[in-house]
């Protein structure tokens, strides 16, 4: 008898369920997190395709095709922007607006123009575009947005950047006002 019980020790080894956990950290947070954290990430083409498809829509609308194309000219153009607005030639104005400033290399006049007016043109698509897909938006409201979008470009302006305030007077943006990434 003594020999039964040490028979049934593999069986009874071999036979119990083995467990494990995993832990996993997502180092990102999730779009709703970012949503409810009031920070703002540009949207994808992928993920307007998307919403296009949730919406019913069976091919993307064609009215989403210049706000994605403006998008992608201000991300193409961000580093050029981010460097000229560090250095002054390039600053904020109250009605987000990117206006050249006087700058130190005049060799740049041409490229600063046509970056403000490429930046500026892809700005006013967006905001069209946006309150167009949106219904609780109205052409009235275009001033409130653009202000809440001139805060968010100073926002995410660097350090340096000259920025006009609501008296006219301008100021280069300080350290204090923290820069969050885009992403």
């Amino acid at each position: 008898m003594t020999r039964c019980p040490l028979l049934f020790l593999p069986a009874l080894v071999l036979c119990t369920p083995s467990c494990t956990i995993t832990t996993v950290n997502v180092s990102q947070k999730t779009a709703l997190e970012n949503q409810l954290l009031g920070k703002m990430a540009p949207l994808s083409e992928e993920e307007l395709l998307l919403a296009s498809v949730r919406g019913g829509s069976q091919s993307p609308s064609v009215s989403t095709e210049p706000a994605v194309a403006a998008r992608r000219r201000q991300l193409f153009n961000r580093d050029d922007t981010d460097e000229l607005k560090q250095e002054g030639c390039l600053g904020e104005a109250r009605d987000a607006r990117l206006v050249v400033r006087a700058c130190s290399q005049p060799d740049l006049q041409e490229r600063l123009e046509a970056l403000s007016l490429q930046e500026n043109q892809d700005r006013a698509v967006l905001l069209t575009w946006f309150i167009a897909q949106d219904p609780t938006m109205t052409p009235s409201d275009k001033e409130q947005l653009r202000a809440i979008y001139r805060r968010l470009l100073v926002l995410h302006s660097p350090t340096g950047t000259p920025c006009e305030g609501p008296s006219g007077s301008w100021h280069l943006k300080s350290s204090e006002e923290q820069r969050e990434p885009l992403q």
